[in-house]
């Protein structure tokens, strides 16, 4: 294949079909060669794949599919190499991170052989071809491919099916039992997949929720443009212009606030969102009060904020984290989180806590970092006496770290070193002795 088909060759490896499909009929023809035997029919299915993807990698694919996503699968496979024939060539000095890869998420090689008791390893020719739709999922920096709910398992999950057959047709006297074992894991794993990964994402707020959102909605104007988190969506169909922030890229598989405001021909805006809201979908807030935009509705955890502005929402930091922002510097409302020993003062945009409340004003904002240095800053007021320490600024996780807060200083400043990537989480606590109270919250690193 020349350099061009190698590129999309890689490429298709991170939308699967059509690439994923033609690697599964090559490890069935494998499989029919060792298992049943059968030379001449494995010898067509690999000669016919391979026929196949030469022809679709080096002609079809790059003439009619432009990889609009192209961005978004060169970081799939990347650390492998970025053509099949770097990966071919470097795999064996990247068996290390290979691994890695392929044993990070233990639970997704439960639920894809758990859901048939492991019988569907005892099969014969699809086992092959099923074993590398595994590796395929499973290697990838997608989160996406090891997602058990995701489109992706569709190709594994048939010939892990297919498998299955073949494992109970291969042992006669042992079928009944197979069978039995097969039934009962398929119920137990689809119960539990359902309850992990597809009930949550059709569920909508509590009945404490559903009435300020209900209430919130009605409020707002029908010719404005509505952005809100994915659950609360159900109450947003009532407007022609709504946009969802369900942890996907504006722009690549959702439309952000800009190509909204395009088709409403309007800078009308209301984002509605139920703390504790994602980093990203809290940037975005920060950037729309910088722009002028003011909270318009609050009753509980439910708020609304609202103008008629332009402004620059930006994009999530990579498509694996959809839930961070990507410039250097996140301004975050500390009232957009789930509070704890805080309460909000909506007038005031802050979270307080009196002098006697001990613990964490919000739940700890987790965040993924790369190594490097950052910057903290943090707007605070406190009404005690100067120079008394009222709290803490706390890291933990990659970073641990812990810095006093002390009253009558207007903003925070704290800089800590991360030595690799990792997840952290930001927390801000009082110790007791004194009010605090916290405006936004400011991360930035340092070029």
């Amino acid at each position: 294949m020349s350099r061009e088909a190698h590129v999309r060759f890689c490429e298709s490896l991170g939308v699967q079909p059509p690439g994923a499909t033609r690697l599964g009929f090559l490890g069935w023809g494998v499989g029919l060669i060792v298992w049943r035997r059968r030379y001449r029919d494995g010898l067509i299915a690999l000669a016919g794949t391979l026929a196949l993807m030469g022809l679709e990698f080096g002609w079809l694919i790059p003439h009619v599919w432009h990889a609009e996503t192209q961005a978004v699968n060169a970081r799939v496979y990347g650390y492998l190499g970025h053509s099949f024939v770097a990966i071919a060539t470097g795999l064996p000095s990247h068996l290390g991170p290979l691994a890695a890869r392929i044993f990070a998420n233990p639970s997704y090689w439960i639920f894809m052989f758990g859901a048939t008791a492991g019988v569907c390893l005892l099969g014969e020719a699809a086992v092959p071809a099923a074993l590398v739709m595994f590796l395929l999922n499973a290697s990838s920096t997608l989160h996406q491919q090891h997602t058990v709910v995701s489109q992706y398992q569709v190709l594994l999950t048939g010939w892990l099916a297919l498998a299955t057959v073949e494992a109970v047709a291969r042992w006669p006297k042992w079928r009944g039992r197979l069978v039995l074992a097969v039934a009962l894991a398929t119920v137990v794993f689809q119960a539990a997949a359902l309850s992990v990964g597809v009930i949550p994402l059709l569920s909508t707020p509590s009945p404490a929720e559903a009435g300020p959102i209900r209430v919130a909605t009605a409020s707002i104007p029908l010719h404005t443009v509505v952005w809100a988190p994915d659950h609360d969506a159900a109450y947003l169909y009532r407007f022609p212009v709504f946009g969802q922030d369900h942890q996907a890229v504006p722009g690549l598989m959702v439309d952000g606030l800009p190509a909204l405001w395009r088709e409403a021909g309007t800078h009308q805006t209301a984002l509605l969102g139920v703390e504790p809201v994602s980093p990203y979908f809290a940037q975005v807030m920060g950037k729309a009060i910088r722009a002028g935009y003011r909270i318009t509705y609050h009753h509980g955890r439910v708020f609304v904020v609202s103008g008629d502005r332009a402004f620059a929402p930006g994009l999530p930091q990579s498509y694996t984290l959809v839930n961070e922002p990507a410039s250097n510097t996140w301004v975050f409302p500390s009232w957009a989180f789930a509070t704890k020993v805080g309460v909000v003062q909506w007038q005031q945009g802050v979270v307080a806590t009196g002098g006697a409340r001990r613990g964490a004003l919000v739940e700890p904002i987790r965040l993924w970092l790369n190594a490097g240095r950052y910057r903290v800053g943090v707007q605070l007021v406190s009404k005690s006496p100067p120079g008394l320490t009222v709290g803490d600024l706390v890291w933990a996780g990659t970073v641990t770290h812990r810095f006093p807060i002390r009253s009558g200083t207007a903003t925070l400043s704290d800089t800590v070193v991360l030595g690799r990537n990792g997840w952290v989480k930001l927390s801000i606590t009082a110790n007791g002795h004194g009010a605090l109270a916290v405006g936004n919250i400011t991360v930035h690193r340092d070029s």
